[in-house]
């Protein structure tokens, strides 16, 4: 999902009793439907967050996945940590 620069999410949202369906038309036409959403979440997420505490010493062995970093995100003025 991604979301605008005013916070509203560009996608539909899918109800929990839709869920299935909702899967079940993304694994149509050789999962095409999956392809299709994690391309536009690619191309519609920020990659500008920085991680460089994640790469700290005293953090690496913190980080469960090598290729996953945590970020700090900063959303209207209160800090999340992810």
């Amino acid at each position: 999902m991604a979301i605008t620069d005013s916070g509203a999410s560009q996608y539909r949202e899918v109800r929990v009793c839709d869920f299935l369906m909702h899967t079940r038309n993304l694994h149509a036409n050789s999962d095409v439907g999956f392809s299709t959403e994690f391309e536009e979440i690619a191309a519609n997420t920020r990659t500008n967050l920085t991680a460089e505490n994640s790469d700290l010493p005293e953090n690496k062995h913190k980080n469960r996945y090598v290729n996953i970093s945590a970020c700090k995100l900063i959303l209207s003025g209160a800090v999340w940590t992810v």
